[in-house]
């Protein structure tokens, strides 16, 4: 008789969390669309790095590389160059 009373309050609080869980996630249709659309977003990107791979081992320079590179150098602003110094840090890491 106690081993009923144990198993009830577990039971209950089982069935509140079911509950709870089904109440916030998506209907099936709606997980099933996105995980489609993530998945597409995902292959058209990996397509899209796929192509600039391609084109930057086949061609030794863009010339709007060289642009994009003078512009960004010209910025003078301090917040700016801090955040540049810790994106370039891990790949400068081992010169110093």
């Amino acid at each position: 008789m106690s081993n009923q009373k144990v198993e009830k309050p577990i039971e209950k609080v089982k069935d509140t969390v079911v509950q709870a869980a089904q109440a916030e996630s998506a209907p099936p249709h709606v997980r099933r669309y996105r995980a489609l659309l993530f998945r597409g977003t995902l292959i058209v990107i990996a397509g899209a790095f796929a192509v600039l791979t391609f084109l930057v081992k086949t061609m030794p320079s863009f010339t709007i590389d060289l642009q994009v590179t003078k512009a960004i150098q010209m910025i003078n602003f301090p917040f700016f160059n801090l955040v540049m110094v810790c994106v370039s840090w891990p790949g400068l890491a081992h010169k110093i």
